[in-house]
């Protein structure tokens, strides 16, 4: 069994004064090109202010947690659009909106939005998408469409 004589630890630049590096990591060989034992560094929480770590803290609950944040924000929007289109309908006796007239504009302005936001971001395969899903796409649009025209009529 032969073996390889053991080569020497491979040189790297590091700023030791940057590097915020855990204790259990640092080596405590003194002729490592890593060695950072010399430097006593401070923990990473105590780097911060209270406020920093509770606004940090914060943040990451408010990442972890977009979808059902997003979920959220939409149920909001689509019962606040219901309300509208109920407003729409019975509080004026005289001139009451059908809940058809209520789709067609919103519809109406959502198409002139997404195809101005088409036409600024140059999107690839607007407006239907890629051939391999385009039937995907269109099947969606057509379900939002009854969808949303269910929730108007009912």
């Amino acid at each position: 069994m032969s073996r390889e004589p053991k080569q020497g630890p491979i040189p790297v630049a590091v700023d030791k004064g940057s590097l915020p590096i855990p204790s259990y990591a640092q080596s405590t060989h003194s002729m490592s090109a890593l060695s950072l034992a010399d430097h006593a560094l401070p923990p990473r929480h105590q780097l911060r202010t209270r406020a920093e770590r509770a606004w940090a803290w914060s943040a990451s609950i408010v990442y972890n947690n977009r979808g059902l944040l997003f979920v959220l924000l939409s149920q909001f929007f689509g019962s606040t659009m219901g309300l509208c289109t109920r407003v729409l309908e019975t509080s004026f006796p005289e001139q009451k909106m059908h809940a058809i007239q209520i789709l067609l504009i919103r519809q109406s302005v959502t198409t002139v939005v997404v195809g101005i936001l088409i036409a600024l971001r140059s999107v690839e395969h607007a407006p239907w998408g890629p051939w391999g899903v385009r039937w995907l796409l269109v099947a969606r649009g057509f379900g939002g469409f009854f969808g949303v025209f269910g929730l108007y009529c009912s």
